[in-house]
């Protein structure tokens, strides 16, 4: 709907009373999705703010983990002590 992935947090609040839990969410349920421009009003805190996107390897003083960057796009920066398994479980529940 939104084409970026910015707005999974506000939506999870926006439909809270839907979908209590949306580790829990079943294929199939239909959400209410406002506006963008809603959502950014009423749940400013839970969308994340576009990130610059720096060079894999590089010491650039940003803190690994899940961003979104200037196109919108989500990513994940990796730490030094990030496992795939941990960060599936993390980000995925899983």
């Amino acid at each position: 709907v939104y084409g970026t992935g910015r707005y999974f947090q506000a939506l999870a609040k926006h439909n809270v009373a839907l979908i209590p839990n949306p580790d829990r969410m079943k294929p199939g349920v239909r959400i209410a999705t406002p506006p963008a421009a809603e959502l950014e009003r009423r749940y400013p805190a839970e969308i994340p703010l576009a990130a610059q996107d720096s060079s894999a390897g590089t010491d650039s003083g940003v803190d690994p983990g899940f961003f979104v960057d200037a196109a919108g796009q989500p990513k994940y920066r990796v730490g030094s002590t990030d496992t795939l398994s941990g960060i599936a479980r993390n980000h995925l529940g899983r």
